[in-house]
């Protein structure tokens, strides 16, 4: 048996101060099934507009440790015949 199970999405969550609500049915049922055999770990995006499924979680949002956003430049590599400059 797998001890912890990682879901990393793009959905976007809302929290009201107890539960967790999203709108993709998929990320509330299959995160729910799956404590069933494993510890899970749903990593997500939280927002402050209302959602409409309530997650059954049962370690209700611990922060996570570390950065919680990396800044890049992007597309900084030459292209032929063109100059890049990085802003």
């Amino acid at each position: 048996m797998i001890e912890k199970i990682y879901i990393i999405s793009n959905e976007i969550f809302y929290f009201d101060g107890e539960n967790y609500f999203c709108d993709n049915i998929d990320l509330k049922s299959i995160p729910e099934e799956l404590k069933n055999f494993s510890e899970v770990r749903l990593i997500a995006r939280e927002t402050e507009n209302i959602r409409s499924k309530k997650v059954n979680a049962e370690h209700e949002g611990e922060e996570c440790d570390g950065e919680t956003s990396i800044e890049e430049d992007c597309n900084v590599q030459e292209c032929p015949g063109h100059t890049v400059s990085k802003s």
